[in-house]
């Protein structure tokens, strides 16, 4: 790569829909459900002081974009927020590849207000992206590795291959599902969040001293589950009127079927 072929430079919204044509390969969803998802993602998201990402340029056109995802944590004792940033969709036009395009966005990506946010966390990291991170200056926290929940046998293999495959063409509403909506005794189950319920929970379970952890309030729950491309189940346990506890379920909707790992007690 010369430094005149590509222009490497920060998301304007004017590049928002040359965005949504490169992110075709990674949303298989249709043109509206995916513009929804980019707002919602990018847009919308209420720790971001405005879109985070990068595009890379080719003869002013976008060939390339990386956005980061804004969340904020909390560190009882030295900090009550510290902004972070997660390299999250990534991705460059066949024609572009292999010319060090996803680096070049991410090393533009380093200059983002320090103030603002303190730390780059990658949860997402695969064999094949890790070179490009290591290179970007992150630094391993531990050892990953990969359990398998059916153990050896390749038939549970290719039925957990097949249950995830992309799923916009089989796309149904929840309420095609056998899940139960309603009441059952102390349990509420329900296609809404409880977004005020949700956040006293998280508040009243307390936490020790020097621990990083998501910043939960309100608005994050009113946000968290407008995701677009999701669908969710909700299950909330009550004592008389208070909500004690809560799980929440990814259903199948027009992306996968894998669960949110959303799940929090308090007693």
């Amino acid at each position: 790569m010369t430094d005149t072929e590509y222009e490497i430079a920060h998301f304007r919204p004017e590049h928002e829909a040359q965005v949504l044509e490169v992110l075709t390969e990674l949303w298989p969803q249709g043109d509206a459900t995916r513009a929804e998802l980019f707002r919602w993602k990018y847009l919308e998201n209420p720790h971001a002081d405005g879109p985070l990402g990068i595009v890379a340029l080719h003869n002013g056109r976008v060939v390339g974009f990386r956005g980061y995802f804004a969340d904020r944590f909390v560190l009882d004792g030295p900090s009550d927020n510290i902004g972070v940033l997660h390299p999250g969709d990534t991705c460059v036009v066949p024609d572009h590849r292999n010319k060090g395009l996803s680096v070049a966005m991410g090393k533009l990506a380093m200059q983002y207000d320090t103030r603002r946010y303190q730390l780059f966390m990658n949860m997402t990291c695969s064999r094949n992206s890790l070179p490009g991170y290591l290179q970007l200056g992150f630094e391993p926290l531990t050892r990953r590795a990969r359990l398998l929940r059916h153990g050896q046998n390749p038939l549970r293999w290719l039925l957990q291959a097949w249950l995830e495959r992309p799923r916009a063409q089989i796309a149904r509403p929840l309420s095609e599902s056998r899940i139960e909506f309603g009441r059952h005794g102390h349990i509420l189950v329900t296609d809404s969040p409880l977004p005020a319920e949700m956040a006293a929970i998280i508040e009243a379970r307390g936490h020790a001293t020097a621990v990083l952890r998501l910043h939960q309030d309100q608005g994050f729950f009113e946000w968290r589950y407008r995701n677009p491309a999701r669908k969710y189940a909700f299950y909330f346990l009550s004592e008389g009127a208070a909500v004690r506890g809560y799980v929440v379920v990814g259903c199948l909707g027009q992306q996968s079927r894998r669960r949110d790992p959303g799940l929090w007690w308090t007693r």
